[in-house]
């Protein structure tokens, strides 16, 4: 019989292209990522009946199209260590619709892109075989959970090529993957319409939607539309402190304004102009304390400014 795949034996390798679809040759001693619930599938098409007349009954067959990978991962949301160097998650977020603007030993600000998306090309090892993802773009969802390192997660698509018998590699060099700082009240705040929340939980995701294009002149992911958005979760506070059920019936634009971490090189921020509540706020209850969450959105106020994600 033979044997099973056996899950640690994996690995991710994750390079930016320079040119889309052109395989930078990603090197595990060079880009290797320290990844969490990293799932790629074998492949992913559009699958169609041929409804042709034949005279006989049964099946007609099926048509298979439009051959891509689909890749889902998650890195630690870390500092790079010194303010203004750019983080190891750098190039994911660029191919996530996002740009970079450096500014020298000062910070990296990261926002929404209408044009000049990156890409990325990624290597999965896994136990003895290895699928190649050329041309990979996707969506980003920042996670920041109590007692646990902020996240970002990635759903992707990129190119098809056929899986390969490969072993895996043993040069792997995690040097550059800083470990994220745990999100809790000495590391991290929240404050949303100048309100400190004591927040359960907080997503923001880029809301892009991903298109994949083959036919004559083009075979490419592309990012089209966004709607920019997420849900938070925080100990519900006093009318008297702020109504949040009144700003939601006012549809009344809120800063939020995300802090965590405390040395330089090691603080992300995220800043939302203009977050609107896009659900009812609802009110649960866990071990005697009510919580209150609600959906939101971050419409643009100039463009391409519905948030800013900034490491210092």
């Amino acid at each position: 019989m033979a044997e099973p795949y056996l899950s640690q034996d994996s690995l991710l390798l994750i390079k930016a292209e320079s040119t889309y679809g052109t395989d930078p040759t990603p090197a595990a001693a060079d880009d290797a990522v320290h990844a969490y619930d990293v799932a790629v599938s074998p492949v992913a098409a559009t699958v169609s009946d041929r409804n042709v007349l034949t005279g006989r009954r049964g099946a007609r067959g099926r048509r298979v199209a439009e051959a891509r990978r689909t890749v889902a991962f998650g890195v630690e949301l870390a500092g790079a260590g010194g303010a203004g160097d750019v983080p190891a998650w750098g190039a994911i977020a660029k191919a996530c619709g996002l740009s970079e603007t450096i500014t020298a030993e000062t910070d990296v600000v990261y926002a929404p892109a209408s044009a000049g998306h990156g890409s990325l090309a990624a290597l999965f090892y896994s136990d003895g075989d290895a699928a190649k993802v050329l041309g990979l773009r996707g969506n980003a969802t920042l996670r920041f959970t109590p007692n646990a390192e902020p996240m970002l997660m990635v759903e992707g698509v990129g190119l098809h090529s056929p899986l390969t018998s490969t072993a895996l590699p043993t040069t792997q060099d995690f040097s550059t993957h800083r470990p994220g700082l745990q999100v809790n009240a000495a590391n991290t705040t929240l404050t949303l319409d100048g309100t400190a929340l004591a927040v359960s939980s907080f997503e923001m995701r880029t809301g892009w939607t991903l298109t994949y294009a083959d036919r004559p002149g083009v075979h490419e992911v592309r990012l089209t539309e966004r709607t920019v958005g997420g849900s938070i979760e925080f100990e519900r506070p006093r009318v008297a402190v702020k109504d949040f059920a009144a700003k939601f019936l006012a549809e009344a634009p809120m800063v939020l304004a995300l802090v965590h971490g405390g040395d330089a090189g090691d603080i992300i921020g995220i800043d939302i102009p203009a977050l609107q509540l896009s659900s009812e706020p609802r009110i649960t209850t866990r071990e005697g304390i009510e919580f209150m969450s609600f959906d939101f959105v971050c419409p643009p106020v100039d463009g391409d400014d519905e948030f800013t994600l900034t490491v210092e």
